[in-house]
């Protein structure tokens, strides 16, 4: 799915939510955390999609999703701080909806056909609003695949990872470039941090020669052996809550050369930190929901 489909399909979906829950009567003092709240858990729901991959609606499906997207948007109260780039995405949503009946009855989005530029402007317009939510906020969202996160994550569920400003600690969660290849990204938690001797022995995480009486983030001890191994400086060992069933550092070196030092996630690789409790789209879902029953 191109830019513009995602952007289009992103703010329908605040759109959608902003009717349904009575969005912008009652926001924060500033309307940053709100606001926040509100994109996370429409995205959480699967009303949002930030994927690249698969098949592009055609343009007058683009074109309709737009007046919708526009009219509903207006519905959701913006901070001062972003409030501006949305009406210019609304206004660009409106203009790609008015050239609807000169597009092709069917036809993907090209250049060759009356109409398009309009549409190319409003995709412009959605990702100069996508930059300015990730420069307020300091996060991108990311999607969870697979099981190796349970039970905290479950597949399918969105974290807002914050940007790196403070050392990381032990027991958060990684989004990661991975290491082996570095085109996709990983969702994995912190277990040993740099300079430390990391094993796994009995089912247990030792560090430093000691089990850690705080290992609780797991879905099942591991039933392997690793190490002792040192992790080297500016790197991180990390693995999977379902550690039964995670592809993670204690399995990676398998698949490189001893001196790669491949086991482990180079600081440069990270992309984003989520808090250590946070379970994702649930955490969100949960107090939002709160909020709202509660106004």
């Amino acid at each position: 799915m191109n830019w513009c489909v995602r952007v289009l399909t992103l703010v329908a979906a605040m759109a959608l939510f902003a009717c349904s829950s009575g969005a912008g009567k009652t926001p924060s003092p500033d309307g940053r955390s709100d606001y926040f709240d509100r994109v996370f858990q429409l995205i959480c729901i699967g009303q949002i999609s930030f994927r690249t991959a698969g098949p592009t609606p055609d343009a007058r499906t683009i074109a309709d999703s737009a007046l919708r997207a526009a009219d509903s948007l207006d519905k959701l109260r913006a901070p001062p701080d972003i409030a501006a780039a949305q009406q210019r995405y609304v206004d660009a949503l409106r203009a790609a909806h008015d050239v609807r009946n000169s597009i092709p009855e069917v036809r993907s989005l090209q250049p060759s056909f009356a109409g398009a530029q309009k549409i190319r402007d409003a995709d412009d317009r959605g990702k100069e609003w996508a930059a300015l939510f990730k420069k307020i906020y300091g996060v991108q969202f990311f999607r969870n695949e697979g099981s190796s996160m349970e039970p905290a994550l479950r597949t399918g569920t969105f974290v807002a990872a914050k940007d790196v400003v403070d050392p990381v600690q032990r027991w958060q969660l990684l989004v990661f470039k991975f290491p082996l290849d570095e085109s996709v990204s990983f969702i994995k938690r912190v277990a040993a941090l740099p300079g430390e001797t990391v094993q796994v022995r009995d089912g247990q995480l030792v560090i430093n020669g000691a089990p850690l009486a705080d290992d609780h983030y797991y879905r099942d001890p591991a039933n392997y052996e690793y190490g002792p191994k040192t992790v080297p400086a500016d790197s991180y060992f990390v693995l999977g809550d379902n550690r039964r069933n995670s592809f993670d550092s204690h399995a990676w070196g398998a698949s490189c050369a001893p001196d790669k030092q491949c086991d482990f996630v180079p600081k440069a690789n990270i992309l984003g930190v989520v808090d250590a409790d946070s379970t994702g789209c649930a955490s969100v879902n949960s107090a939002l929901n709160a909020t709202i029953a509660a106004s």
